[in-house]
């Protein structure tokens, strides 16, 4: 009995260490949507870290976010406290209008981590399409970890570009 508990375990073990070994060291997901407003527009309230209250998929999941915005426009730093996303910061550290905000992310809980971000804006016939880009280089353990980005991460991307197309169109 102890020899199989010994066995079982030792395998569970192997897989944990070994398996990472065949998962991608990077992990990248993306959520678009075309929106009736303009490029113009779409820039204004992405690149403005202020008004991420007004979007963010994490605020609503959370109403108790307490968010700080320091500075405005390239550098600018959004630093967010919540009992059910976390805490970290985003800073912007690429603009280029009307088509492109980089950001790069740190979180502090639940769990350390750093990754990047961007909103493509496309100008289109009706308006402009957006995207919601995420990267992150996988440590050797986090490998695992990315096997569930998809959902951890992709489903609030595509709740928060659908937030920006109801904010732009309202005000549009």
């Amino acid at each position: 009995m102890k020899r199989t508990l010994l066995k079982i375990v030792v395998i569970i073990l192997a897989v944990i260490l070994i398996a990472p070994l065949a998962l991608p060291k990077h992990c990248h997901i993306e959520r678009g949507i075309d929106i009736a407003a303009s490029p113009e527009a779409a820039f204004a309230v992405v690149s403005d870290q202020s008004r991420q209250k007004e979007w963010s998929p994490w605020v609503q999941m959370d109403p108790e976010t307490v968010a700080t915005t320091t500075g405005s426009g390239l550098g600018s730093v959004y630093k967010f406290e919540s009992p059910k996303s976390g805490s970290g910061t985003s800073t912007i550290v690429g603009l280029e209008a009307p088509r492109l905000v980089k950001y790069h992310l740190e979180m502090i809980k639940p769990m350390a981590g750093q990754f990047d971000a961007q909103m493509r804006i496309e100008p289109t016939a009706t308006g402009c399409h957006l995207t919601w880009a995420y990267d992150q280089d996988m440590s050797y353990m986090m490998r695992i970890a990315g096997l569930f980005m998809e959902k951890m991460v992709g489903n609030p991307y595509q709740q928060g570009v659908e937030n920006l197309k109801k904010l732009l169109e309202t005000k549009a």
